[in-house]
């Protein structure tokens, strides 16, 4: 059942990545590269560290896939990962450094 979860998280997070994406102009969501393809900054917020094999490893394949689903559309991501986030006051600080380092919000 938690792999199930982890699975549907991932696939939200996805899907969320997509939507920003597609919804973001390049003079606001992203600046263009040299040879032409949009480059995009996204933030991630683990709870673990990139050897946990429970959600953090989800979500570090759900971002693998999306990063690959994004290049083969002509959009380079840039990741900025959070790692061993609680879920506390630690998680709040660092959706704030994400945002002051250019990543920009997903409604």
């Amino acid at each position: 059942m938690k792999k199930l979860l982890a699975l549907i998280l991932c696939l939200a997070m996805v899907a969320a990545i997509f939507a920003g994406c597609a919804s973001e102009p390049a003079a606001n969501g992203g600046d263009q590269s040299a040879d032409g393809a949009k480059k995009v900054k996204v933030g991630l917020i683990c709870i673990g560290d990139e050897n946990d094999q429970g959600y953090t490893y989800n979500f570090i394949r759900g971002k693998d896939a999306a990063t690959e689903a994004l290049k083969a559309k002509g959009i380079e991501v840039e990741w900025l990962v959070k790692w061993n986030i609680g879920e506390n006051d630690a998680c709040e600080d660092a959706n704030l450094e994400l945002a002051e380092a250019g990543c920009p919000r997903v409604s």
